[in-house]
């Protein structure tokens, strides 16, 4: 990483860390293992796969300390936050509302503890490319609000998400409608589709 930063800067780009938040690989893996093993009560399981339970108190703290090393040791520009969602393969047993902010309690905890050390790294994101329905065009049950419990827009609004590079893995209706309304409900935070 030490490296990446400093070839990235030598160039005058940023270098942003791109941090997995949820999934944690297969349930029997070496490292899905020892981190049971730390967090025994933190870590679910979905048929062959592990993952942090965003229900779980311990994962805002376990995620925002990986973030919170990775800026006090290095040189990065920002945190992008990748799977910052619940699993789309699992049935979440809780209410959307209480999901989306299990999400949320992460999101702002890795805000707070990351400017605490540098206010100048940039959070970012990597939400599912739709936020949600829009009046003439469906997601078809696949939107960051409904499915991925990810109040992206709340994010925006209260200032605790500075960058959002939506999945826009999509062509024709299916991209640019959604991409005006990224665009719209931005709050002024910058909006950059992710091309499949």
């Amino acid at each position: 990483l030490r490296f990446a930063v400093e070839e990235c800067h030598k160039r005058g780009m940023e270098a942003h860390a791109w941090i997995v938040c949820i999934p944690v690989g297969k349930w029997n893996s070496p490292a899905c293992k020892a981190l049971r093993r730390k967090y025994p009560s933190m870590l679910s399981r979905d048929k062959e796969e592990g993952y942090i339970n965003p229900a779980n108190t311990q994962a805002a703290t376990y995620i925002s300390g990986i973030c919170t090393e990775i800026v006090k040791n290095y040189d990065v520009d920002g945190i992008q936050l990748d799977y910052i969602r619940y699993p789309e393969t699992i049935k979440v047993k809780e209410p959307k509302a209480k999901a989306r902010e299990n999400i949320t309690r992460i999101v702002r905890r890795v805000y707070a503890d990351v400017k605490s050390i540098k206010p100048w790294v940039k959070i970012s994101c990597s939400p599912i490319g739709k936020l949600k329905d829009l009046s003439r065009y469906s997601s078809r049950g696949w939107n960051a609000f409904n499915r991925g419990y990810q109040d992206v827009e709340g994010w925006m609004k209260e200032g605790i998400m500075d960058q959002v590079y939506p999945m826009m893995y999509f062509k024709g209706n299916n991209f640019h409608p959604f991409a005006i309304d990224w665009k719209e409900r931005s709050n002024g935070r910058t909006i950059v589709g992710g091309l499949g």
